[in-house]
């Protein structure tokens, strides 16, 4: 198996802006003009409500899920193609090609690409994710939280060295892309995460 095809068809499927479409389908909208402007399932759930941003997450993490399960279950594929595959699809769901190099934050398919890894250590992120969202209702906090745990998770159950480098890199690119976030977290500006039941004023469902 060539890494290079790998790397690619990861880079492509990482790279389909899932809240880019489910936003101009429902709207005819650019995602990239209404809320905070990110293509990821947060603003999607803050523009049209929870059920299409859950859709959306599902298949953001879909597409992180389905390349590295795949190599993984095949027989023969070394690891170094499976963390090829992995880098790729972030890479792609960060700067998708579609969209002009300018997507998600890389959460959805980083949790996508580590319940292919390890399930076990996907869920006690998860309950991390869940705890901190709990108490502060900061989906970008939680987030980060989640991504800083998962190195030392994944150390802890006895991952090898080479997925514990992975989770270590992509945690880093996850908390680099919630820089402003950060901020504004610092700041005391960071909006929190609201189960919002209608769509905000001046944007409608598409005419079908």
């Amino acid at each position: 198996m060539n890494s290079l095809i790998v790397f690619t068809v990861s880079y492509i499927i990482g790279s389909l802006p899932t809240a880019f479409i489910i936003c101009r389908l429902i709207s005819g909208k650019d995602i990239r003009t209404l809320g905070s402007g990110n293509v990821g399932a947060t603003n999607v759930a803050r523009l049209f409500g929870l059920k299409y941003g859950a859709i959306t997450f599902a298949l953001d993490c879909l597409k992180g899920f389905l390349p590295v399960f795949i190599l993984a279950k095949c027989e023969g594929i070394q690891s170094d193609f499976i963390l090829i595959s992995a880098v790729a699809i972030l890479a792609g769901h960060m700067w998708p090609v579609f969209l002009g190099f300018k997507g998600g934050k890389g959460v959805a398919s980083g949790v996508g690409i580590v319940i292919a890894l390890n399930p076990f250590a996907a869920g006690i992120s998860f309950l991390i994710f869940a705890g901190m969202f709990v108490c502060f209702r900061y989906i970008s906090a939680s987030s980060v939280a989640a991504a800083v745990c998962m190195p030392f998770i994944m150390w802890y159950l006895g991952s090898s060295g080479k997925i514990v480098v992975f989770v270590s890199f992509a945690a880093i690119l996850i908390v680099y892309m919630h820089r402003n976030n950060i901020r504004r977290l610092m700041k005391k500006t960071e909006p929190k995460f609201s189960f919002a039941k209608k769509m905000p004023a001046g944007i409608k469902k598409k005419d079908k």
